[in-house]
């Protein structure tokens, strides 16, 4: 499979998983679901700007500039995410809402497994960036978000047993999980910018 098209099959499943768990965030009432899909929105963001790079290489021009800008876009979204996600997590452990805890685990499970198939996908893209940290960053942002889809689920499993804060841990863990990833991400980035300058 070329490159492009993984870039593609993978932006169309960012897609798709982004509509699914925004749409189901609302219908379950689930901010776990909701911070899961403004990371997957992020995947879709910088999948684009990674195509365009591939683009522009494959044309002879420079493409640094975009791969850097892939990675301090994921690392922006990131941030963003995670402190939404903290704050209205502390706020739904006092005061937790209702949520659907059948539908939250259907929808989170799509959500892992469109996440596995896109970290398939960049794995692939291996040879398509000058920069090793494009590639590690794509795989790393994708290898987050399933994590994330974990922990969704087993906030889905907890309200199903009867735990009604479980979604606001859930909320908790995922922007844990993003700040994990960014700090990763952030490491790389910087260590390819020493090299390059």
């Amino acid at each position: 499979m070329s490159h492009r098209r993984r870039y593609i099959e993978a932006i169309v499943i960012a897609s798709i998983a982004f509509v699914l768990e925004l749409w189901g965030s609302g219908y379950t009432h689930s901010v776990a679901l909701w911070g899961d899909a403004w990371h997957v929105f992020g995947d879709g963001s910088t999948l684009a700007t990674g195509l365009v790079a591939l683009e522009l290489r494959g044309r002879g021009k420079p493409a640094g500039h975009w791969e850097l800008t892939t990675s301090l876009l994921n690392i922006l979204i990131l941030l963003i995410a995670a402190a939404l996600l903290t704050q209205w997590g502390l706020t739904l452990l006092e005061k937790p809402v209702p949520v659907s805890g059948y539908s939250l685990l259907a929808i989170a499970g799509i959500g892992a497994l469109c996440n596995l198939r896109q970290w398939y996908l960049a794995r692939g893209l291996g040879g398509a960036h000058m920069h090793e940290h494009t590639r590690l960053g794509q795989v790393l942002h994708f290898a987050s978000d399933f994590f994330a889809s974990m922990a969704v689920i087993a906030g889905a499993i907890g309200i199903l047993l009867g735990y009604p804060q479980s979604d606001a841990v859930a909320s908790l863990t995922v922007a844990a999980i993003i700040l994990i990833f960014v700090g990763m991400l952030g490491k790389e980035v910087w260590h390819a910018h020493r090299r390059h300058h």
